[in-house]
């Protein structure tokens, strides 16, 4: 079913169901009080009967109490329950980087809190076309390449943007015929923020020298879209991640003789924070056996032909309890020959440890483990099992001849 919506022989057709929407979703919606989240939300409540809204108030700005207390009226006339949240302005007080970007990284945590406690299915946010415009220039002057191009996607898991082929003007025409009101973020006017100088100053430029450049520019971010989903696609079928304990493996063998191998492989790694640079880089190192990068979240290593790829740092393992409690609840299991009530200590190994491999001789196991052909992060991932402060396993490689 589509709802449709005529303002002055514009037609808002809001085709919910090519976003995957249905009416028997609970969805909820993020609403600032501006004129697009206010023509969603009036939308929205006609199609829906399961929804809630949320208001978050940033901790900036002194108007963002009128806001939410506009919202929250407009939610009492629907009777549809509302959720007011509010960042405290200590969070500012000391806080180093981009605002922008903070801000938005704490409502989407937001979010996911919402979701998961009162089992909304979807959230609708009102990003418009020109958004999608002004993201676009954005990602462009930070050098993000193609996947920049594509600006922002209607549906990224379950987040939905149902408006985001209508520019902002057909929303206020349409806001001002059926009398919904709203309240303008005067925030949106400071272009000591990124965007604002993008919407205010670079955009009106644009437009005086090529008229209808956001309508240009928005069609070739939905096409730039459909061609970086492809190529996606195309990436994950030459160059596929192997799940594995400690994250992921691609075979890299071959790699070298391919045109572009650089480019190939920046496709699969750029989405965990990897460079072009470090992927050439990787490229030049096959056949090594422990050289390594990371990003921010993530680290790769080379293994001979083998690029690991896991969580930077990696996660560490701490336990101490009985035997029947690791083995009750987590894996591998302890193999060493020991009473299930006795208390042991499952970790992570780490330098100075030493097995003993046979009477009276030891080994250290960041020797050992290399000469059963462990490196990188399978290496790092390997635990140890202490009993009475003596290691009696390594777990699922090991096991102290006296416990076998």
């Amino acid at each position: 079913m589509d709802f449709c919506i005529f303002v002055k022989k514009i037609d808002l057709k809001i085709s919910w169901e090519k976003v995957g929407l249905h009416p028997q979703q609970k969805v909820l919606i993020g609403c600032s009080g501006g004129v697009d989240s206010m023509v969603l939300l009036h939308c929205a409540a006609q199609f829906f009967p399961k929804i809630g809204v949320v208001y978050i108030h940033h901790g900036w700005r002194k108007k963002a109490d009128q806001e939410l207390e506009h919202v929250r009226q407009v939610c009492e006339e629907f009777h549809v329950p509302f959720h007011a949240e509010t960042i405290p302005p200590t969070h500012w007080e000391n806080f180093q980087g981009s605002w922008e970007l903070e801000a938005r990284n704490l409502r989407y945590a937001i979010f996911e809190r919402l979701m998961q406690e009162f089992q909304y299915e979807k959230v609708l946010l009102g990003h418009h076309r020109d958004d999608v415009v002004e993201t676009v220039l954005m990602n462009q002057l930070r050098g993000t390449g193609l996947s920049g191009m594509k600006g922002i996607p209607s549906i990224r898991g379950p987040y939905v943007r149902p408006l985001i082929s209508f520019p902002k003007s057909s929303l206020i025409q349409f806001a001002q015929t059926h009398a919904i009101s709203w309240m303008d973020d005067e925030s949106n006017d400071d272009v000591q923020f990124f965007r604002n100088k993008i919407r205010h100053q670079v955009i009106p430029i644009l437009e005086d020298v090529a008229p209808h450049a956001s309508e240009t520019i928005a069609r070739n971010a939905w096409f730039m879209g459909l061609q970086n989903e492809l190529m996606n696609e195309l990436v994950d079928e030459k160059l596929p991640l192997i799940p594995t304990s400690f994250g992921f493996i691609i075979d890299l063998s071959g790699l070298q003789t391919i045109n572009n191998a650089s480019m190939l492989l920046f496709m699969v790694l750029r989405r965990y924070g990897f460079s072009f640079e470090q992927c050439a880089d990787v490229l030049a190192h096959i056949g090594q056996k422990n050289m390594r990068w990371h990003s921010k979240n993530w680290q790769v290593v080379v293994v001979d032909q083998i690029l690991q790829l896991g969580e930077f740092p990696s996660k560490k393992v701490e336990f101490e309890g009985t035997l029947k409690e690791w083995n009750e609840q987590f894996s591998p299991k302890i193999s060493a020959n020991l009473e299930l009530g006795e208390s042991v200590v499952v970790r992570n190994w780490k330098p100075g440890d030493r097995l003993e491999y046979t009477v009276g001789k030891h080994k250290k196991v960041s020797d050992f483990l290399p000469t059963k052909g462990i490196y990188g992060l399978e290496k790092d991932g390997v635990m140890v099992v202490e009993w009475s402060g003596r290691l009696v396993e390594i777990l699922g490689i090991w096991t102290h001849p006296n416990w076998r």
